[in-house]
């Protein structure tokens, strides 16, 4: 949709067809990265399911929620910026971003929907902001290559699975906040 409306493709098969072939280019270079419009206040659920492309995905600070399955198999972007201003993440709406290396909750951020970040196999760095009271039932689940966790202040509650398959995660130091954690956390 996002392509016949910008008028890079001329139909939804077109678009579809383009995005099997490899993804899109303009005037000869390959579309890598994808920034949303300013002004935009919501990502709706599935907005951008399995869109192919390879670099970084830039949110404004319009954003206030990404829907769920909003990024959901986008598995060759490597980078997002969550801004200052995003207060909720639907469930799974990074789900199975293989290439995703680095997540940084913003401090207003107040809502993650469960199974937000699995399998993002790649991710090794995740910085959770202090707005943040509950991390969700298998919110990172299986980001195997974790190594570096930082806690907001704020949480209290880790639900379950949510850090289950993290096989390489050795220290983890959890706040004072803490009162819950849940099964194979």
């Amino acid at each position: 949709s996002l392509l016949v409306l910008s008028g890079l493709c001329s139909s939804k098969s077109d678009a579809r067809r383009t995005v099997q072939q490899g993804g899109v280019s303009l005037n000869g270079e390959k579309v890598t990265d994808l920034e949303i419009p300013s002004g935009v206040t919501a990502i709706k659920d599935y907005a951008f399911m399995r869109c192919i492309f390879e670099g970084k995905l830039t949110i404004p600070s319009s954003v206030k929620s990404i829907g769920y399955y909003s990024f959901y198999l986008c598995s060759r972007m490597k980078e997002v910026e969550l801004p200052e201003g995003l207060q909720s993440i639907g469930q799974y709406a990074f789900y199975e971003c293989y290439q995703l290396r680095e997540v940084t909750l913003p401090e207003s951020l107040i809502s993650l929907g469960s199974s937000a970040f699995s399998t993002c196999v790649s991710i090794t760095k995740i910085k959770i902001g202090n707005q943040l009271t509950s991390i969700s039932d298998r919110a990172f689940y299986w980001c195997e290559k974790l190594e570096d966790l930082q806690f907001g202040s704020s949480v209290k509650s880790l639900g379950n699975s949510s850090f289950f398959g993290c096989s390489t995660l050795v220290v983890l130091n959890l706040p004072e906040s803490v009162r819950t954690i849940g099964g194979s956390a």
